[in-house]
């Protein structure tokens, strides 16, 4: 065929875009329906993080906040006791040394 012009270029690219439809179609709904779902990572309300940092300098010898302590630092700070163990791990990973004389270094 010549170069395609007008109505058969045009019907050409709609015959394109079907097919591409029928056969992922689905695949990008649900991509898109997954990309909707996902939550954002949020950073901690700074008060959360001040009542952590404040717990953990005064248990540096021993940051690890028992069951207890966890449901009660989760209740000043109005997170959740997952986000606080999560927050106790990564600050121990990051900062802590535990057989350190200094003990930890500066939490930010």
């Amino acid at each position: 065929e010549p170069l395609l012009k007008g109505t058969h270029l045009s019907q050409k690219i709609q015959d394109l875009k079907d097919t591409v439809k029928r056969k992922y179609g689905e695949k990008v709904n649900e991509l898109q329906r997954e990309c909707v779902n996902k939550r954002r990572r949020t950073n901690l309300p700074d008060q959360a993080v001040e009542i952590f940092r404040e717990w953990f300098r005064t248990h540096t010898a021993n940051p690890y906040p028992n069951e207890d302590e966890k449901a009660e630092l989760a209740e000043r700070a109005g997170v959740s006791e997952a986000q606080v163990s999560n927050w106790f791990v990564n600050v121990r990973k990051r900062y802590w040394k535990p057989h350190s004389s200094e003990g930890a270094t500066q939490i930010p």
